[in-house]
């Protein structure tokens, strides 16, 4: 018999003393078995998400295998799982009742968060809007498209900045004058 990942002959093995192991290479955080049970339809997702977290941290984790070969092979295997796990976390996943559609909707709002604080676009917003400033909310608006647009930031959902978006780099509040609706920059958030 072949074996493409020999953990199981490896952990078995390990401690006998017979066999000296001279390269990371001679083993992997998980058998083809594994795989097999993970790509099973007829076992619930949950379980199969699980069982894929498992060896994911017993791979990232574990001093017994080559991690980097193994989280390769496992990123080969399933991409959309190991990059949820790297992003949003196992619990989370957990929280949304591993529920693929909404997983798919935190990713893309975690993206975009992540973009909404990068340095570039952080530094843009600072040197257009100012602390204690007045804006309208159409000014607001247009420049955030505009900086947004030129960083290339993943709205989660089919949209345009709106005024809310400021609120993630200012606390603002209310300042109507008689012709518009407008904001004033009270403090910044990030640094």
């Amino acid at each position: 018999m072949l074996y493409y990942y020999p953990a199981m002959l490896y952990k078995a093995y390990s401690n006998s003393g017979a066999f000296e192991i001279y390269s990371e290479f001679e083993f992997c955080a998980f058998s083809e078995q594994d795989i097999q049970e993970i790509k099973d339809r007829n076992t619930p997702k949950a379980q199969r998400i699980k069982k894929m977290y498992k060896i994911y941290l017993e791979a990232k984790e574990s001093s017994y295998f080559n991690s980097k070969q193994s989280l390769e092979e496992l990123k080969n295997h399933f991409p959309f799982y190991i990059d949820v796990f790297e992003t949003i976390g196992y619990q989370r996943i957990e929280e949304l009742n591993f529920s693929k559609s909404d997983i798919e909707e935190e990713v893309k709002v975690f993206r975009f968060k992540e973009r909404l604080a990068s340095k570039e676009v952080k530094n843009d917003v600072y040197s257009v809007f100012k602390e204690g400033e007045r804006y309208s909310t159409t000014f607001i608006k247009a420049q955030l498209n505009r900086i947004f647009k030129e960083h290339n930031v993943p709205f989660p959902t089919e949209r345009n900045a709106k005024k809310e978006d400021i609120e993630f780099y200012f606390v603002v509040k209310e300042n109507r004058t008689s012709a518009e609706r407008g904001w004033k920059m009270v403090r910044k958030l990030l640094d």
